[in-house]
C-alpha cells in the first residue's frame, strides 16, 4: 500500500498480480475475498419502507407514520402536499362555516367570519350589531337606556310601571304598610288640670302598637311628652310636642318602628303626658292615640 498522504492510494483488488488505483474516493473493504462494495444495491421506491439505509441510491423525503416510512406527495403544480385530515393526526382549527344572522347562539371561538355582535340580556341570545357609519356603531336611538340599580351584591334593572313610570319601593322592603287592625285609634280626654302640673293621658291598654301619630287640642298652651307604658312601667322619653291654646296639633314619629309597645301581662300603653302652661286657668285635654298593629 502507498503512503496514506499521497493522492493515489493503490489497492490490490483482486488475487491476482498487479496494483490497481482508485482516485477521488475512500471504498470500504472487506476483510474476506477481493470484492468492493461501493454502494448498496439498487431499490425501489415504494411506500412502507422499513428504516432506510445510508447510502441509498436516490435522496427521497420520507415521513415516519409511528411504525413504517412514507414517500412525501407532492406535484408539479403546487409542490409539496400536505394532508390536513385524520390520516396523520393533523386537524383543523376552525369550526364548520355558519351563515352570519341575527339572533344567533353564543359564537364558538374562533369563529369563522369577523362579526361584530352584542349580547340581549333579555332574550339571551347574541345580535349583529346594527348599522356600520363612518366606521361607527349606530345604536337603536329609540331603544333609551337601561337603567339599573344595585343591592349590594347584584345589579337589577330599574322597574316602571306600563306608562314607564318609576317604581320605588321603601327601604323598609316595598309595598304599603300593613293594614292596622280595630281598634285602629282610641280617644282620651283630660279635664282640669292643674297649672304647671305634669298629667298622664294615657291611651287602651293593648298590645303590640305601632305609634302612627297623635292628635292633641288644649284650651290653654301647653307641652307635651311622649313615652310607652310597658308591663306596667314607664320607658325613658321618646319625644316632644307642644301648642298654642285653642288648636289642634299632631304629633308623628319618623317612623312608626320608631315607638312601639309590646305584649306583656302588665298594662301595655302609649302616654302623652301633658302640662298646662297658663298661669292661672285649669285646662282641658283631647287626645287621640292612633295605631298600626
Amino acid at each position: 500500500m502507498a503512503d496514506v498522504a499521497s493522492y493515489f492510494v493503490p489497492f490490490d483488488l483482486d488475487t491476482g498480480g498487479g496494483t490497481q488505483y482508485i482516485v477521488g474516493m475512500s471504498p470500504r473493504g472487506e476483510a474476506s475475498g477481493g470484492s468492493l462494495p461501493i454502494y448498496n444495491a439498487p431499490v425501489a421506491l415504494v411506500d412502507n419502507t422499513v428504516n432506510p439505509t445510508v447510502g441509498g441510491v436516490a435522496v427521497f423525503p420520507m415521513v415516519f407514520d409511528g411504525a413504517t416510512w412514507d414517500r412525501m406527495l407532492g406535484d408539479q403544480t403546487d409542490g409539496l402536499l400536505v394532508n390536513l385530515g385524520t390520516n396523520n393526526d393533523v386537524t383543523t382549527e376552525l369550526p364548520a362555516a355558519a351563515t352570519l344572522s341575527d339572533a344567533l347562539a353564543n359564537p364558538t371561538a374562533p369563529a369563522v367570519g369577523s362579526h361584530l355582535m352584542g349580547y340581549d340580556r333579555v332574550n339571551d341570545d347574541w345580535t349583529r350589531v346594527a348599522g356600520i357609519v363612518d366606521g361607527e356603531a349606530v345604536g337603536a336611538l329609540n331603544a333609551g337606556f337601561l337603567q339599573i340599580g344595585t343591592d349590594g351584591t347584584n345589579y337589577q334593572a330599574v322597574l316602571t310601571d306600563a306608562t314607564g313610570a318609576l317604581q320605588v319601593d321603601v327601604l323598609s322592603g316595598g309595598g304599603s304598610p300593613p293594614a292596622p287592625t280595630n281598634p285602629v285609634n282610641d280617644s282620651q280626654t283630660g279635664v282640669a288640670v292643674a297649672v304647671a302640673t305634669p298629667t298622664d293621658i294615657d291611651g287602651l291598654d293593648d298590645d303590640n302598637r305601632k305609634l302612627a301619630w297623635i292628635d292633641v287640642w288644649a284650651s290653654v298652651a301647653w307641652k307635651g311628652e311622649v313615652f310607652t307604658v310597658d308591663n306596667a312601667v314607664e320607658s325613658s322619653r321618646k319625644g316632644v310636642t307642644g301648642g298654642p291654646p285653642m288648636t289642634s296639633v299632631q304629633y308623628i314619629p319618623l317612623h312608626e318602628d320608631f315607638i312601639q309597645v309590646g305584649a306583656t301581662a302588665g298594662v301595655d300603653s302609649f302616654r302623652l303626658k301633658v302640662t298646662n302652661l297658663d298661669d292661672n286657668l285649669p285646662a282641658d285635654f283631647h287626645v287621640v292615640f292612633h295605631y298600626n298593629d
